[in-house]
Order: structure tokens, then C-alpha cells, then sequence
């Protein structure tokens, strides 16, 4: 194995899948090395990434080993270090139990975005392990030469516990993206591997390549219909780069939803002061932290396939807006999504006081309407070259603090 005279540190192996994490769930969703007082006094974290999202909570244990040798090179011993190490993050998930246990009611943790968010423990109806382990070393192995982790399911506490190499964690980022798939892709692994209908000795991109592309299957299995799989698509899907390409050409409309996520932390602290004022403009509180809040968890909680299709609907308004004085606006609800959920999209080339309260106005028309239960509203300029502003706003009928 190649032997650089720098080596990746432990530390490097944490800021590396911190990135991974902000990439998949937004800074605004990662709370890094989160620490807390126990009974006794004594400082502890909680875990090395916290992924609180509405009712799930992603728990992050990050463990790395220096070790030089060719796995095929290794001794039992070798083996059992490794072990060790893995065991040993799958024993520390149990302290985040401690750590909701000793909250007697909400607390505040610091994202990674750099800003406050409240965590408040009663609202999660399901905690999730995920261990990620990597041997410093083989980075310079193909995907067939690194070590591989089989069956990597277990609990901790009753938390079941995903585990996976670092690597392999990387490219299911890459595919798997948004905390919604995520989350799926982890309760139907642990069902498959906890009811032994997947081979023992599949590996994990190939029940990657299966989710993907044989979504069908999958949930047949589950479903009962079929009591054994053995999977083996990856490397084909792999080597076919025009379905590859196809496939990264399907998800781009969806990366502008992204984009707007990510930058909706810049919203707080505008105040827009609109010329029309609607019957909706005291629940609609423009540039707050509680309205930035609230538009990214409800975006963000849209699976990657919902956002290649709100995605694609805001190019085409984008298009028709163009050279039109009054713009244009659709409004629509997107598949799979509960009933009473609109979003409205605005594209015009006014002033973003102008286009703000034009979007207000179009919201209080569909918020009128006894069958509506939420509206999100996304503005921003006409014309097919990369938009340099959006507006968001949000209205819901009945608020749910979690």
C-alpha cells in the first residue's frame, strides 16, 4: 500500500464526513460534537454529528484505524483491532440517550451553518445509529481491495446502529441525498438484513445499485413475496456511464430547490416592506429566524424526486415569465405529498418589492380556500440565465412546533 509521508489524522476522517453530511442535510440540519453535562457534573458528547430533522434523529459516530498493511497482508489480530474500533463507536451511540435523558426540556445546539436551533427530544419518533469507519490507508485501494463491511446492521440501546465504511458512505451521499431518501434507504436495509433476505454476502453498493434501480423488488421483498436476494449491479451500473450521465441529467432541476435551501439563511434580517398589504401579512413574518426555520424544514423534507419536479415546474414558470409585464405564477401540489400542501411560483422581472407583494397576494387567494392547509410561495426573476434572488414565504393553517 502506498505510504505518504502525510497521513489523514482521525480529525481529517470527522471533517471529511461532517462535509459529506452538510453536502446531504444543509449545515442548517449538522450539529458537530454537540457536548453536555451529565448527572455527575462531567462534560460528554453527545455524538460526533447530530442530525436532528423533525421526528427523526440521525446520530453519527465517526471511528478511523492507521493501518499500512494490505488487508490481504492482515492477521487475525489485525482483524480484531478493527473490530474493536467499529464496536466501540456502536457502544458510544447508546450516549445520546444520556443525552436526551438529561434534557428536562428543550435545549439549544449550535449548526454547523453557524446559527442556533432549538432541540426539542419529544418530537422524535425514531433515533438512528450510523457508524462510519475508515482505514486510513486504503484510499489508495480500488473498491474490490478495501475492507468490506457485511451485514453492517446491529443496536445499540435499542438504537438500531447502520454501519459503513467511509467510503461506501460517500457514494451513497452522492445518490441517496436528501435526509427523507436517506432516512428510507436506512429502514429498508435494516429490514432486509434483520429479516436475512438479502445474501449475507452482498455488499453495500450493491444493495445501493438495487434501491436505485430496483425499487420494485425491494419492496416486494419486504412485502413477503420474496424470501431471498442476491444482488450484483453496481459494478455493472458502473461501467454503463451513459445511464450514469442520464441519470445526473434527471436530477438537475431538482439542485435549484437545493440552492434555494441553502441560501435561505440570508433571509433573516430582510425586511421588505410591501406596498399591498394582505389579510396574511401578520402570519407571514419575512426575514425572522422562525419563517427561515420553517421554509427549509419543509423543503428539505422533499424527497429528491419531489424536487426535480417543483424544480422543473420553476424553470418553465421562469421561461413563460419572460418578456411578460405581469409575469407568470402556477401553482400546484406535488405527487405523494399530503393533500391541502400548494406551493405557488412567481417569476417577473419587478423590483423584489414588487414581486414579494405580488406573491403575498397570489397566497392569499389559495389560502382562502377551506382545503388548503399550507402554502410555500417561491418568487424570483424571469429569464433562462441563473436567478440572482428568490423570495420565500410560507403559510400554514395549523402550526406544529415540531
Amino acid at each position: 500500500m502506498k505510504n505518504s509521508k502525510i497521513q489523514r489524522t482521525g480529525e481529517d476522517v470527522e471533517d471529511l464526513v461532517e462535509k459529506i453530511c452538510t453536502d446531504m442535510f444543509f449545515a442548517d440540519f449538522t450539529v458537530r460534537s454537540h457536548e453536555f453535562f451529565k448527572p455527575n457534573g462531567k462534560i460528554r458528547e453527545s455524538a460526533d454529528i447530530l442530525i436532528p430533522f423533525r421526528d427523526t434523529l440521525l446520530v453519527f459516530q465517526v471511528k478511523s484505524r492507521l493501518d499500512l498493511k494490505h488487508p490481504t497482508k492482515r492477521i487475525l489480530k489485525d482483524w480484531k483491532r478493527i473490530e474493536r474500533k467499529i464496536d466501540k463507536a456502536v457502544v458510544q451511540i447508546k450516549t445520546v440517550r444520556r443525552f436526551i435523558q438529561s434534557l428536562k426540556e428543550t435545549t439549544v445546539l449550535r449548526t454547523s451553518r453557524g446559527l442556533n436551533t432549538v432541540f426539542d427530544p419529544s418530537c422524535f419518533k425514531q433515533t438512528i445509529g450510523i457508524v462510519i469507519f475508515e482505514i486510513i490507508g486504503e484510499e489508495y485501494l480500488t473498491e474490490e481491495e478495501r475492507t468490506t463491511i457485511y451485514r453492517g446492521i446491529t443496536h445499540s440501546r435499542d438504537i438500531p446502529t447502520h454501519v459503513f465504511i467511509r467510503q461506501d458512505f460517500q457514494t451513497i451521499a452522492e445518490w441517496v441525498d436528501t435526509v427523507p431518501d436517506f432516512v428510507d434507504y436506512l429502514n429498508k436495509r435494516e429490514r432486509l438484513l434483520n429479516q436475512d433476505i438479502l445474501s449475507k454476502w452482498n455488499r453495500e453498493m450493491d444493495y445501493l445499485g438495487a434501491y436505485l434501480f430496483m425499487p420494485k423488488i425491494i419492496d416486494d421483498a419486504l412485502a413477503g413475496e420474496c424470501d431471498h436476494l442476491t444482488l450484483d449491479l453496481w459494478k455493472f451500473f458502473q461501467q454503463d456511464q451513459v445511464e450514469m450521465k442520464r441519470l445526473k441529467r434527471k436530477m438537475e432541476p431538482s439542485y435549484i430547490i437545493d440552492h434555494i435551501i441553502e441560501r435561505q439563511h440570508e433571509t433573516i434580517g430582510y425586511n421588505q416592506i410591501v406596498k399591498k398589504i394582505t389579510s396574511l401579512n401578520n402570519s407571514i413574518h419575512v426575514g425572522t429566524q422562525e419563517m427561515y426555520e420553517k421554509v427549509i424544514q419543509e423543503l428539505a423534507s422533499l424527497t429528491r424526486s419531489n424536487r426535480i419536479e417543483l424544480g422543473r415546474n420553476l424553470i418553465e414558470v421562469r421561461d413563460k415569465a419572460k418578456g411578460k409585464i405581469k409575469g407568470w405564477c402556477r401553482s400546484l401540489e406535488l405527487k405523494n405529498l399530503p393533500s391541502g400542501k400548494v406551493f405557488v411560483l412567481l417569476a417577473f422581472e419587478q423590483p423584489r418589492v414588487e414581486r414579494l407583494t405580488s406573491l403575498l397576494n397570489y397566497i392569499d387567494k389559495i389560502a382562502d380556500k377551506n382545503e388548503v392547509l399550507m402554502v410555500i410561495g417561491i418568487a424570483t426573476e424571469a429569464g433562462s440565465k441563473p436567478p440572482a434572488s428568490f423570495d420565500i414565504c410560507m403559510w400554514e393553517r395549523i402550526s406544529n412546533h415540531c
